[in-house]
């Protein structure tokens, strides 16, 4: 990721050294910065190697030497891989468990200055942090906002690679914000970054969590171990206070298990936050919230998706943790609109569009519920799976699919270094009525053939890829964009 640099006051290898216990031979060296990443690297830069996937990065100090890196912080592999070398080079036992915290020294421990709010869980992440985002806004608090769906600092808006970006670049995004009158940071915290320990050094003010289903299994193995990976963010290492919803038996687990200050929230009269009478009309969710203090708020939300109004009411009530007024807090998130997330495609006497990420059976099952209780007529689903991704939930996300949808169609969604048609053919497997299920494998044909087979009264829903505007085909990277796909299709059939 390349971005525009915070300024930082210089930091000796000497001051870093003290600070965390390091030896170096060149105490006096002063850095301005720090990356892992050597396309990155800016003059002045400290540059972390670290062993990756297939290869170690002290391979490429020589890369970031001349990009104008001056120093190396590495482990015994890289240094030994480095060999004798005049460049300074600085080693310790387990980079990464440290790297969060150098990072933050080095760029100022930016999150000390910022009220930051992390969210996580399997859905409702991004739609969470847009709304904490929108509602701390409308506050008077300016905020910034890091997530899947991008990155928005000081109303900047830069391309986001990653759900949670690295330890360096996650601090150097903090500074940023800093420097440019962010008060507060609304994040989402994925469950990767919590393994590879991409948030330590932060400090967070409130800590939100969403809810709990099967995704991220290749990289987890178990739900216990996913969920673990989750329940780190609420320790008295990262966080003050936290909001937890109880939708499901993890969220009871972490409500029983939690080391921090913590309310609940919930359907429930046991919930500290209780959320009443849901409504879902076409575009909008409207529902009621009744607080700690057992005060009723009327909440509205200009986006679709009964499921919604808890990520809603996560956010008031995390607002509510540190002192934010709820009903000044309500009523500026009434009108966040999500790319990505329930968004509407609208032509006037056309079939309803709705483009929406999900890509969990979970979340699969909770959009095409909503727009099942919404639709007149058909409900006509467009979805694939990702590559190199948990393949276990394929069939079960084909069968949340057929639960709802009038008309089925099977298709590419980012097959990365996997073969496609074994991608589609996994979530057939958990399709039993093929009758109403079409395989189309190009994305774009399959969005065409859902417009072909709707009238006026149906939904057109096209899941998985979202807010992403481009597509991974065996390494190749193409524009591609449901929502552009999907207006055009409708465009051309009922635009006339």
């Amino acid at each position: 990721m390349k971005f525009a640099r915070p300024r930082v006051k210089p930091v000796s290898l000497g001051e870093l050294a003290q600070k965390f216990k390091i030896e170096t031979k060149n105490s006096d060296l002063k850095i301005t910065g720090i990356t892992l990443n050597t396309k990155s690297v800016e003059p002045g830069d400290l540059f972390v190697a670290l062993p990756g996937e297939n290869s170690h990065g002290a391979n490429f100090v020589a890369e970031a030497k001349s990009n104008g890196a001056v120093a190396v912080l590495t482990d015994k592999q890289g240094l030994k891989a480095l060999g004798e070398t005049d460049f300074p080079v600085i080693s310790i036992e387990n980079p990464r468990h440290q790297l969060g915290e150098i990072s933050s020294f080095v760029f100022g421990n930016p999150s000390e200055s910022l009220k930051i709010f992390g969210i996580t869980g399997t859905n409702g992440k991004t739609t969470s942090a847009w709304l904490m985002r929108s509602g701390l806004e409308k506050c008077g608090i300016p905020t910034s906002l890091l997530g899947t769906a991008g990155i928005t600092i000081a109303g900047t808006n830069l391309p986001s690679t990653r759900t949670t970006p690295e330890a360096p670049e996650l601090q150097a995004l903090f500074a940023l914000a800093l420097e440019k009158g962010s008060k507060a940071i609304s994040m989402e915290v994925s469950s990767h970054a919590l393994v590879l320990e991409r948030i330590n050094g932060t400090k967070f003010v409130c800590t939100g969590f969403t809810n709990l289903s099967q995704d991220h299994l290749d990289f987890h193995k178990n739900m216990d171990s996913y969920f673990e990976s989750k329940a780190k963010l609420f320790t008295k290492e990262f966080s003050n206070k936290a909001v937890i919803t109880e939708v499901d038996i993890w969220g009871k687990k972490l409500i029983d298990n939690v080391e921090i200050p913590a309310v609940t929230l919930g359907g429930g009269v046991q919930n500290d936050w209780r959320v009443n009478d849901i409504t879902a009309a076409l575009g909008h969710v409207y529902f009621e919230l009744i607080d700690p203090r057992k005060k009723s708020h009327k909440v509205t939300l200009g986006f679709a998706g009964a499921f919604n109004a808890y990520n809603a009411a996560l956010v008031i009530a995390m607002a509510d943790q540190i002192g934010i007024d709820t009903r000044d807090f309500i009523n500026g998130i009434k009108d966040t609109q999500i790319p990505g997330r329930m968004q509407p495609i609208v032509i006037p006497g056309a079939a309803l569009g709705i483009v929406d990420y999900a890509h969990t059976p979970a979340a699969i099952n909770n959009v095409l519920v909503a727009l099942k209780n919404q639709t007149q007529g058909q409900l006509i689903v467009v979805l694939g799976a990702g590559g190199n991704r948990d393949a276990e939930k394929r069939p079960f996300m084909g069968s949340a699919g057929e639960k709802f949808a009038d008309k089925l169609i099977i298709t590419d969604d980012n097959p990365r270094d996997e073969n496609p048609a074994e991608i589609r053919n996994s979530i057939l497997t958990g399709i039993s009525d093929k009758a109403k299920t079409l395989d189309i494998a190009n994305r774009a044909e399959a969005i065409k053939e859902a417009v072909k087979l709707s009238s006026p009264y149906d939904t057109i829903a096209v899941l998985g890829k979202g807010h992403e505007t481009s597509q991974e085909i065996a390494g190749q990277i193409n524009d591609f964009d449901d929502a552009k796909h999907l207006l055009e299709a409708l465009q051309e059939k009922f635009g006339k």
